[in-house]
C-alpha cells in the first residue's frame, strides 16, 4: 500500500471517529459532568451539612438539579431547600444565616418543642438568628478546580479511547489529507 492510499484510510477511518465523537458527544459530556459533579461537589456538601447537624430533612433534599451545557461553559444548578410548614425555607436560611428574629405559631396555638428533656410551650418569642455557614458556596468554591481536572482527565480519555492512534498530531497532515 503506497503513502497515499495509507492517508485516505487513515483519513477515512478518522472521518468515522469525528462522526462517532459528533454524535456521542453531549450525552458524553451531560452523563460525565453529572457523575463528577455528584462527586466533586455534593457529595462533599452533604457530608459538611450533616458535620454540622443540619436537619436530615436538608441534607436529603440537597441535589445536582441542571446541568446546562453552551459550547464554552457548564453550568450547575445545586439545589438544597426545606421548607417548613409555615413556607420558610431553612435550607437557605441555614446557608445565608438569619437575623434575630420573632417567632409565633401560624398553624397551632402555640409552639412546642423539647428543651433540656422537658416539652416547652411558647405563643410566641424572639430567637436568635442562624449563623450564615455558606456551605454550598465554600464548597464550590473549593472543590471546582478538583471537578474541573476530573471532568477533563475523563474527557481526554475517552477522546483516546475513539480516536486512538488515528489521533493527528499535526493539525497541518489533517489539512493536507483533506485537501
Amino acid at each position: 500500500m503506497n503513502i497515499a492510499e495509507r492517508r485516505r484510510k487513515q483519513l477515512e477511518s478518522y472521518k468515522l471517529n469525528l462522526a462517532h465523537f459528533r454524535s456521542s458527544y453531549q450525552d458524553f459530556v451531560r452523563l460525565k459532568v453529572t457523575e463528577l459533579a455528584n462527586k466533586h461537589l455534593v457529595d462533599p456538601i452533604v457530608w459538611r451539612m450533616e458535620e454540622e447537624g443540619f436537619s436530615k430533612k436538608i441534607w436529603q433534599n440537597t441535589i445536582l438539579d441542571e446541568v446546562n451545557l453552551t459550547p464554552t461553559h457548564i453550568k450547575l444548578t445545586i439545589r438544597s431547600e426545606y421548607f417548613s410548614e409555615t413556607g420558610f425555607d431553612v435550607a437557605v436560611a441555614r446557608e445565608y444565616g438569619t437575623k434575630t428574629h420573632f417567632i409565633k405559631p401560624r398553624v397551632k396555638l402555640a409552639l412546642s418543642w423539647i428543651g433540656n428533656g422537658k416539652r416547652l410551650f411558647s405563643k410566641g418569642h424572639w430567637v436568635s438568628g442562624i449563623k450564615s455557614l455558606r456551605i454550598i458556596h465554600t464548597t464550590v468554591e473549593s472543590n471546582k478546580d478538583q471537578f474541573a481536572q476530573a471532568f477533563n482527565e475523563e474527557f481526554e480519555r475517552w477522546r483516546t479511547s475513539i480516536f486512538g492512534d488515528n489521533a493527528f498530531d499535526d493539525w497541518d497532515q489533517l489539512h493536507d489529507l483533506l485537501e
